[in-house]
């Protein structure tokens, strides 16, 4: 219940990513708000993480990937804070798994996968892996970031497989995600746009996002490049909102006047045809 958005920009040079700011606790009462702690987490000077889904889950992930990164080292290039990813997603998810599944039958990870691997099963066992197969952690994450090849992008998903989005050029995650990619589409959108033309088309996906349920009003953009991470300002925000207001303004205009003679011909056609169908 959320977005995040992540776009190559300047020649696949540079990235910008933006999230909303809602939070959706989906226990009773089902409590959502906005809340004033950014979703982009920084991992390192050039590279940022997102995650969708359980509002429980982010710092606690983030511990896990933290402590694989420390043994990577200083010089981690964006592939390798993929993998770091990939496999704190994987520990994690048996984590929880273990605490959800597993506990009741009083197992650990470590001896439910020492079961599989010796393969003496019975009906109970079989019922058990069922479970944890199907299991899918609530848990999107989105990393971006710049380093001595270019920009990047990655997206991992439950069982904690990531997926580059190098090629497309732009990805997203959460619920307003589907909004969120009209935008780019309807942009004609490349990684060669300029870094300006690809600030707008982010806001307006997060414009675009707003319309899906969970995605709140509240937003934060920042721009990742070789040098480093920097938080667009108020200023420019405002900027881009004029910005996204005054085409939809001038999309209202057309509807309204442009196109008013071939909605009326629409509608004599129209009329017509039901015309037909009643003789």
């Amino acid at each position: 219940m959320t977005i995040c958005i992540a776009t190559m920009c300047e020649n696949g040079t540079i990235v910008v990513v933006a999230s909303d700011k809602m939070i959706t606790y989906t226990a009773p009462p089902h409590h959502q708000f906005e809340h004033p702690r950014s979703k982009i987490y920084n991992l390192t000077p050039t590279a940022v993480i997102m995650t969708a889904g359980s509002a429980l889950y982010p710092s606690e992930y983030m511990h896990f990937i933290r402590g694989k990164l420390h043994t990577v080292g200083g010089g981690a290039t964006i592939r390798d804070i993929k993998n770091a990813a990939e496999n704190a997603y994987r520990e994690f998810r048996a984590r929880v798994i273990e605490g959800h599944i597993l506990s009741a039958y009083g197992m650990t990870w470590s001896e439910y996968m020492k079961l599989i691997q010796e393969g003496k099963l019975t009906d109970l066992h079989y019922r058990i892996i069922s479970q944890v197969e199907s299991y899918r952690l609530e848990l999107e994450v989105l990393i971006a970031g710049v380093d001595d090849t270019g920009a990047h992008i990655y997206q991992i998903e439950n069982p904690g497989y990531a997926s580059s989005f190098d090629d497309i050029g732009y990805a997203a995650i959460g619920s307003g995600e589907y909004h969120a990619i009209r935008s780019f589409i309807e942009n004609n959108y490349s990684v060669n746009f300029p870094v300006y033309r690809a600030l707008y088309v982010v806001y307006e996906a997060k414009k675009y996002a707003e319309f899906a349920p969970g995605v709140g009003k509240k937003t934060d953009i920042v721009i990742v490049t070789k040098e480093g991470i920097k938080t667009v300002s108020d200023d420019l925000m405002e900027a881009l909102e004029e910005a996204y207001n005054a085409k939809i303004s001038t999309i209202n205009k057309v509807l309204k006047e442009d196109l008013k003679d071939y909605f009326e011909n629409i509608h004599k056609l129209l009329d017509k045809d039901l015309q037909k169908e009643k003789a």
